[in-house]
């Protein structure tokens, strides 16, 4: 029987009489004294490493069975114990190691599979750095950085992986020596070209595309491309002042932007109407704001992980395992949205989050989701 370790991560509190058994996603409240006890006395022991058997019975030396049987049974199934062969704190990706945990994925083997998987980067702007720079500190295998731009010094207000002295040069380029100096194990493709059917082409499958650009045309070009190419991608970007991420497009098991038309068309049906339309798109320049930026790409990474990490190499369940419900809040007058586990056995929440993604938006403090469900 392998032996586990307390959590690091895992702290208790009391309001009166009642224990808080952890916080965030993995909080639990205790109002049973002698439960309490048992609870407590189980973390304490393990703090070193100890098998399940061997802390029931250093409990039933002070506490009924049925109490050390389900103070045991609580701490084992609500993510508060880890192997002891898990972590290492000295370890460089430790912190993540402990959140891949949370997770319910064995933080060994998330970080290998994570290791092991490519990403190809779509645009290389704002939300290109951040999202590339998170994955490359996370130690993804390979990434692969595609766009035509040249840094300008406009961009230095949230392109935060250039300096100055960048000015110029290719963001490919640039991007790709600012993350070899943060990871050198990550193998970076740096290619300066425009996204077209050729080059998406000569990119190869990666594990996961993210396109985080937006040239006229280019999201049913992508979407075309991986769809065709059976290759799973995510769509990050800014809508004016929103920050936008999704859906997580999975090929033959989700919907995609094809299936479900959440972009204006060009063509309103009237000559005038659309040659007026095209002559304001002509001068038609998006503002671009650092938080708006850097709020899109943190928050898309977190599904990007969850879908390269566990499943490099292999293809999501073909449906569903929950839907995604959004919750309101009257206190704060605002909706958001967070994907709902089942409760009971089931599937982990690796593999709830690797179902249809949805297009979430937020705007100052309100979250909005649009769910796009598969067209036949």
């Amino acid at each position: 029987m392998e032996k586990l370790v307390r959590a690091p991560y895992v702290k208790t509190g009391f309001q009166g009489s009642t224990l808080y058994l952890g916080f965030g996603s993995i909080q639990q409240v205790i109002d049973d004294p002698q439960l309490q006890n048992a609870i407590m006395n189980s973390l304490q022991r393990w703090g070193t490493p100890h098998t399940r058997k061997e802390i029931q019975g250093m409990l039933e030396a002070d506490h009924e069975p049925a109490t050390s049987r389900e103070a045991i049974h609580i701490l084992t199934r609500g993510r508060y114990l880890l192997r002891a062969c898990d972590y290492d704190r000295s370890q460089r990706y430790s912190r993540h190691h402990l959140y891949y945990t949370l997770s319910e994925s064995p933080p060994l083997e998330a970080q290998a599979r994570l290791g092991a998987a490519t990403v190809a980067l779509v645009g290389c702007g704002g939300i290109g750095n951040v999202v590339s720079s998170l994955l490359v500190a996370a130690g993804v295998g390979r990434l692969i950085l595609l766009d035509d731009d040249m840094v300008e010094e406009s961009n230095l207000t949230r392109q935060l992986m250039f300096t100055e002295s960048d000015v110029g040069w290719a963001k490919t380029s640039a991007l790709a020596d600012r993350l070899s100096e943060r990871n050198k194990a990550v193998s970076i493709t740096a290619i300066c070209d425009r996204a077209t059917p050729a080059t998406l082409e000569a990119l190869g499958p990666p594990d996961l595309l993210i396109l985080s650009a937006g040239a006229k045309g280019i999201l049913p070009m992508v979407n075309d491309h991986c769809v065709r190419n059976d290759i799973s991608f995510l769509h990050v970007c800014y809508v004016e002042d929103i920050a936008a991420w999704g859906p997580l497009v999975i090929p033959e098991h989700t919907g995609c932007w094809s299936c479900n038309r959440l972009v204006a068309e060009d063509d309103p049906g009237s000559p005038h109407l659309a040659a007026v339309a095209a002559q304001l798109a002509s001068s038609y320049q998006p503002p671009s704001f650092g938080p708006i930026n850097a709020l899109a790409s943190s928050m898309a990474t977190v599904p990007a992980f969850l879908w390269v990490r566990p499943l490099a190499g292999h293809k999501a369940s073909p449906k569903p395992t929950s839907p995604h419900q959004p919750t309101s809040h009257p206190e704060t007058s605002s909706q958001t949205a967070f994907p709902i586990p089942p409760e009971g056995p089931g599937p982990s929440p690796l593999s709830y989050y690797c179902t249809p993604c949805p297009l979430l938006m937020i705007r100052s403090y309100r979250l909005v989701l649009v769910y796009m469900p598969h067209s036949a």
